[in-house]
């Protein structure tokens, strides 16, 4: 739930500059290379959206350098995290692979019972990137496992007398969140001086979620 100048920005979510306002939980940023905020009117910029402003995330894509980095986590409460960022270019850097992993789990502390697993890989290939006109080719995919929380009773905003904040109010075996994000992205750039850029992208994105969650009521 963002809010940019008062204005709710949750449909304003751009992905490389195209609307993507997908209800999903966007749960990693494996694969982000920055975060762009746009304050004002957004129509000028994305030809749909809120009076606020708008959210740009850009993607990791590949580079005229080569580069590896691997992060690795491990926590309190079974967290656990493993990504690797690699770029390989070829051809005096006019052609470059580039490939993102990440790998991630973790409970969730003071709740039992509660866990959140995914993985996520995103491989990119571009051409001409020392020329005028660039062509890049991106696939994303991630995979998400949950145990959605709803957390303890309440009554009156505070949680019933009684109730430890470790107790699970929910189906072990029916409670879930799976979700299952794929995209493809390809995109065509000419660039006609320092002043002139055109650009033409084309993406096709599929967003399946499954969910069922038990919540307690209190009346």
């Amino acid at each position: 739930s963002i809010n940019i100048r008062g204005f709710s920005a949750n449909a304003s979510m751009q992905v490389d500059g195209m609307r993507d306002s997908a209800q999903t939980s966007r749960s990693d940023l494996f694969n982000i290379e920055s975060v762009e905020v746009i304050k004002g009117p957004n129509s000028v910029f994305g030809g749909a959206g809120t009076t606020g402003g708008s959210i740009n995330m850009i993607s990791k894509a590949p580079k005229s350098s080569d580069l590896t980095t691997v992060g690795a986590g491990l926590g309190t409460d079974r967290y656990k995290r493993l990504t690797l960022d690699t770029n390989q270019a070829f051809d005096d850097g006019s052609r470059a692979f580039r490939l993102n992993l990440m790998g991630h789990g973790n409970d969730v502390p003071g709740r039992d019972q509660i866990e959140k697993k995914r993985w996520g890989i995103a491989p990119s290939f571009a051409l001409g990137l020392n020329g005028p006109t660039t062509f890049t080719l991106s696939v994303f995919h991630q995979t998400d496992d949950n145990v959605p929380d709803y957390g303890v009773p309440a009554f009156r905003g505070e949680p019933l007398d009684g109730v430890s904040r470790h107790a699970y109010f929910g189906w072990r075996n029916l409670d879930k969140d799976k979700i299952q994000s794929d995209t493809a992205t390809a995109r065509i750039e000419h660039t006609f001086s320092e002043s002139l850029k055109l650009q033409n992208t084309l993406r096709y994105a599929s967003l399946n979620r499954d969910t069922v969650i038990s919540a307690s009521h209190v009346n």
